[in-house]
């Protein structure tokens, strides 16, 4: 681990609020071994989905290790033969013969609402049903021999109006990376209006620092409305939900070939697995934060001019102080989530939604009741009928029995 100077910060009492911090995205890589059977499983169903659409192909449903997966039509660069897809996560596998051969990219969702732990034993116990660690049985027991973290996202999102105001082209000038890296370093940057929106520090194949309006991502592109609910369990009360202003993420990006020359904290290996990065994780984002941050510049007229001195900016400020006792902000499935009847009335409104898309879909309108009565009974039989519908019944109690307490 690199060696930090003091770090003097110009931290400002109010000036950022943090509303949630966690990671983001997580992607490992499997070293496994899997029977010929799995491979023909697999190639039938890889077929199947070309099959159902010349102009790209579509997707079908399998069971992989005990999860409902859809396998897509065709693989991806670097040799990937399956990518498997499902809304926690996505498994890429690469053809038999090959060491570490299967890539597992954890989704944002699963992260933040599921829990990164209990996604990452679901992983662990679908791939363990279909394969096994290509290494000898002895050395399975330690994931260090069948087992790599290959990128982690750590997100820091703050309420700031402050630096809302700040978000124009001259911060560009208070951006600093150290000299060793200043070559390898990448700024980009994503204007609106003269105000700037995103900032970008950095390769993601190394190490990147991403700065962004995360409200407006969420409106404009990615829809994760779930976030919001997280930042109101931690006290954000926005003055508009239906336009969230001033919450900025500042996302630390952990590349491969920047994480492989890291050491575990008593220093006696390098960083391999994602257990290694998280017992690490507080020295490595003050690496990050130093390496490529942001910098206040001097309030005094004829201050300071050497920017290397220029104390790091309050919104940075504010991640080093976490990053100091950085924890993870409560799953949000985890999360006390207000009364039973006020969850349930949040999941009518969710439900009359899909009902009215689907009589949209099947009728072209949506208010003939006889029609819609025969549809939600549709789907009641569809619940009552499923072969797995005690195991999910048994998961949602256990999601929600949290509810209407805090944990």
């Amino acid at each position: 681990m690199a060696k930090l100077p003091d770090i003097s910060t110009d931290w400002i009492d109010g000036y950022a609020e943090p509303v949630a911090c966690g990671y983001d995205a997580l992607v490992e890589t499997f070293n496994l071994h899997w029977p010929d059977a799995l491979e023909d499983r697999l190639d039938e169903k890889k077929l199947e989905a070309q099959q159902l659409d010349t102009q790209g192909g579509g997707k079908v449903t399998l069971m992989f290790g005990g999860v409902e997966m859809q396998m897509s039509a065709f693989g991806a660069k670097g040799g990937v033969s399956w990518w498997l897809s499902c809304p926690e996560f996505h498994i890429m596998i690469r053809r038999g013969g090959k060491n570490w051969n299967v890539t597992v990219k954890y989704q944002a969702v699963a992260l933040w609402c599921d829990g990164l732990d209990e996604t990452r034993a679901a992983v662990r116990d679908a791939l363990l049903q279909e394969m096994t660690p290509n290494c000898p049985q002895e050395a399975a027991q330690d994931e260090l021999n069948w087992c790599t973290v290959s990128r982690a996202d750590f997100a820091f999102d703050l309420h700031s109006a402050a630096f809302s105001a700040e978000m124009v082209p001259d911060i560009l000038n208070c951006i600093l990376c150290n000299s060793k890296i200043k070559k390898h370093a990448v700024v980009d940057v994503w204007e609106r209006g003269g105000k700037l929106e995103t900032i970008t520090i950095g390769k993601v194949n190394s190490l990147q620092i991403q700065i962004y309006d995360k409200g407006r991502e969420i409106r404009e592109a990615s829809g994760k409305e779930w976030m919001l609910e997280l930042w109101k369990k931690n006290g954000f009360k926005p003055e508009d939900e239906e336009k969230i202003t001033d919450v900025w993420r500042v996302e630390i990006r952990f590349g491969k070939s920047w994480l492989k020359n890291r050491r575990i904290p008593d220093g006696s290996r390098n960083l391999k697995t994602f257990e290694d990065l998280d017992s690490a994780l507080p020295e490595l984002l003050c690496e990050a934060l130093y390496s490529r941050r942001l910098v206040s510049k001097p309030r005094k007229i004829g201050g300071d001019t050497n920017k290397a001195r220029w104390d790091v900016h309050p919104l940075f400020s504010e991640c080093l102080i976490q990053s100091g006792d950085v924890g993870r902000t409560l799953p949000l499935g985890r999360i006390a989530s207000g009364s039973r009847d006020e969850a349930a009335e949040r999941l009518t409104r969710q439900i009359a939604g899909t009902v009215r898309t689907l009589a949209v879909i099947k009728d072209g309108k949506c208010d003939d009741l006889e029609a819609m009565n025969l549809m939600v009974n549709d789907c009641y039989d569809t619940m009552r009928l499923d072969p797995d519908r005690q195991r999910k019944e048994q998961k949602s109690q256990e999601r929600y029995k949290h509810m209407g307490r805090a944990v």
